[in-house]
């Protein structure tokens, strides 16, 4: 039997919109989801506006790019428009506008006037007339110029448009911070640091009437950055070799409180990937090594073209991007190598030395290896190169570490290792990390509570051992949850905290 594609299958318009409504956008995204067609209209400004109207938040984005045309305008509020793109564009999914404001509200005028035309045109979708009819409609047409200006004027837009876009989200049911300037505070330093190239190259954007500043995460115009790299290689692809810009940068030490304030920490470590100059991922993770305090200085940015789209695995929310296996392969090949670089200058810049050493932790180290069956231990992860660099440290032993002792063949080797690291007194008080199957603890030497404490019982093995148990303790569990970024930070800002408290108290 032949089958035949003749029934209609048209989705059920109400629960469709409704669960549509749930899809890949956080407030923040979904606005520089619609800010992309501004980018892409030629906008030498865009104006955005976060503000109160009869105690709800409503939203204005306005540009004065080259406007839309009635048929323009029409397939944009389409879900999955047929307009065209260029390869440059920031959009081409067909699915920004729509989806995007569809997260943040229930209803979306867009007011529009092209370069080449006098008129304004409007069209607005209101997802509760679509379950109302069950049909996919909107309302479509021309507009008085007045209209416009009162929009702006209850938004307080200062800008002035011969030209250009106006879109206005009201009944905005699913903001997640209704507090305005918290919302666009943190709106400006989104934007800011998305679309970093464009402000750079001169696009001015506005939030609340307040200009936003390019935020590098290279800091490539500060003062004691090292670039290491600013070049390109190529990705090869099932079509053939597509050239990627790629930067990186050891970004200084701004010492504890001004790491923080920089957000120099281990989440934001690692590859900002810029689409088409726009930021789509940050602090992208795709080495085989966990993040550790030592990589927090590290800082890449990788920049294609939308025609790596399908091998960099970008959708139409543009919020990170799922590689293929191969193209994953070939960035590490060229990143590794620089962050193996990244290490070995953290280890050589606070490596201890021998006077500096005045506690031993050879006997906690014994008795937590002898009930490895019985503990609690990290998802142990074999690092790639762990047998290379064993092999090193047997030709070049420092001062910090011990001479092995013999086992017996089958006798399970040691699960951890303490260490002494200089990390000022205002740093934490030890760094955990993983080689292998061993857990490394790294004291700071120059915290108060090892200088107060660790050092003046020296000679007393339970006590220094007693105190390595905890820190041990504390050290897995932060290592146990390396895999969950939420999770992970609050074991960091625990860490932070305990250290923070005894540096105060013994200071």
């Amino acid at each position: 039997m032949e089958l035949k594609f003749n029934d209609d299958n048209t989705p059920n318009a109400g629960k469709f919109i409704t669960s549509l409504r749930k899809v890949g956008y956080d407030n923040y995204s979904a606005l520089m989801d619609i800010v992309d067609n501004s980018v892409d209209a030629g906008a030498g400004t865009v104006e955005i506006s976060v503000y109160h109207r009869n105690k709800e938040v409503e939203f204005l984005i306005v540009d004065d790019g080259s406007g839309m045309e009635s048929e323009t305008l029409n397939q944009a509020l389409r879900l999955g428009s047929d307009t065209e793109k260029m390869s440059g564009s920031l959009g081409k999914f067909g699915m920004g506008l729509s989806t995007a404001s569809l997260s943040l509200c229930r209803r979306t005028a867009v007011y529009s006037k092209p370069e080449n035309e006098n008129q304004w045109h409007v069209g607005v979708i209101d997802t509760d007339e679509i379950v109302a009819k069950n049909r996919f409609v909107r309302a479509f047409g021309l507009v008085d110029s007045r209209e416009v200006a009162g929009v702006l004027k209850e938004g307080n837009i200062a800008l002035k448009l011969a030209h250009g876009t106006v879109v206005h989200l009201s009944l905005c049911d699913q903001v997640q911070n209704s507090n305005t300037t918290v919302f666009a505070t943190i709106l400006k330093g989104r934007l800011g640091q998305t679309y970093r190239q464009f402000i750079e190259n001169g696009l001015k954007l506005v939030v609340n009437g307040s200009a936003v500043v390019a935020e590098d995460p290279l800091f490539r115009k500060t003062k004691g950055t090292e670039m290491w790299i600013d070049d390109w290689f190529d990705i090869e692809t099932p079509g053939g070799k597509e050239k990627v810009i790629l930067r990186v940068a050891l970004i200084p030490d701004f010492g504890a409180a001004g790491n923080k304030g920089y957000g120099i920490n281990i989440p934001n470590q690692g590859v900002y990937v810029l689409r088409n100059n726009r930021e789509i991922a940050a602090g992208w993770w795709p080495f085989s090594e966990r993040k550790h305090g030592d990589f927090n200085r590290f800082r890449a940015e990788i920049i294609f073209s939308t025609d790596l789209d399908d091998v960099m695995g970008v959708n139409f929310s543009k919020r990170g991007i799922e590689p293929t296996q191969s193209a994953v392969d070939q960035i590490k090949r060229v990143l590794e190598p620089q962050l193996t670089g990244v290490r070995q200058r953290a280890k050589k810049a606070q490596q201890a030395t021998g006077e500096d050493i005045k506690v031993s932790h050879t006997e906690a180290e014994k008795q937590i290896s002898g009930k490895a069956a019985l503990l609690a231990k990290p998802t142990s992860t074999k690092i790639k190169g762990d047998e290379k660099e064993s092999k090193e440290k047997s030709k070049h032993p420092d001062v910090d570490k011990k001479p092995k002792e013999p086992r017996h063949p089958g006798t399970p080797g040691p699960i951890c290792r303490f260490e002494h690291r200089h990390m000022t007194a205002a740093g934490v008080l030890f760094e955990p990390y993983q080689e292998g199957r061993v857990t490394v603890i790294a004291w700071n030497v120059d915290h108060p509570f090892y200088e107060r404490f660790l050092s003046d019982y020296a000679g007393e093995r339970a006590i220094i051992s007693a105190v390595d148990f905890l820190i041990y303790s504390f050290a897995v569990a932060e290592l146990r949850e390396a895999s969950d970024e939420d999770k992970l930070q609050l074991l960091i800002n625990l860490r932070s905290v305990l250290s923070s408290n005894l540096r105060i108290l013994l200071s």
